[in-house]
């Protein structure tokens, strides 16, 4: 079974400081802080927009995420946009 997120969910996981959660059209890039230093990115598609109770609820799916690690949230995002 797949594992599914929310963009409430990934709102409480994040840093208010360092991370970003960037909707663009069906998919949500996300970057934070990563436990062993640097920033990781990921790219989620929004799966059920049309029967979610709201925009917050829609399920995402995890689709693109690196192994390597960046130097902010910036170019962690910047990854996403060139990979979406």
């Amino acid at each position: 079974m797949r594992d599914f997120t929310t963009l409430r969910k990934l709102g409480k996981h994040r840093d208010q400081y360092f991370s970003a959660v960037v909707r663009w059209n069906d998919q949500v890039f996300f970057a934070a802080p990563a436990k062993n230093g640097g920033y990781l990115a990921r790219i989620y598609e929004m799966v059920d927009l049309e029967d979610a109770p709201s925009e917050l609820d829609a399920r995402l799916s995890l689709i693109a995420e690196p192994e390597e690690r960046f130097k902010d949230s910036g170019h962690a995002i910047k990854w996403c946009f060139e990979h979406a």
